[in-house]
């Protein structure tokens, strides 16, 4: 399936337009897609629980939403979130809301982080027109 390249490609890209420094490796990236092809036009939440272990001050992690409509993105929804942001030494509740767009299938969701610390993800929710959607679960430990 090429959807999933042209995704990381385009996490890449915007990985680096957000952070200056980024770690060397794999992509800082998590994600999963949903299928909204029925849900066109609907507006859509997603909120999770973040909680990371500061080692700079530069760090920070965000929830994105790209909508996908076979090897086009056609929408972008991104949270940017600064570890001056959050409260340290708490879980941290992130959201990220737009409207989905009439050419979208497929949403991918998920969060990128650069810096370093150590990010956990928990409680992973979707939203659709305000009704919870069914997610994989995951609680996501992710060290840079």
């Amino acid at each position: 399936m090429r959807i999933i390249p042209a995704f990381i490609g385009g996490c890449i890209a915007l990985v680096t337009s957000l952070t200056a420094r980024s770690q060397d490796g794999p992509p800082p990236i998590f994600f999963q897609s949903i299928d909204v092809s029925a849900y066109k036009g609907a507006s859509y939440t997603i909120e999770c629980w973040m909680y990371a272990e500061r080692k700079e001050n530069n760090s920070g992690t965000a929830l994105m939403a790209l909508g996908y409509n076979q090897q086009t993105q056609v929408s972008t929804a991104i949270g940017k979130l600064s570890m001056e942001d959050f409260k340290a030494g708490e879980w941290n509740r992130l959201t990220v809301s737009g409207k989905i767009d009439k050419r979208t299938q497929s949403l991918f969701i998920g969060a990128l982080y650069s810096g370093k610390a150590k990010f956990f993800f928990d409680d992973i929710k979707l939203f659709l027109n305000k009704k919870e959607v069914p997610v994989k679960k995951l609680v996501l430990k992710m060290p840079i």
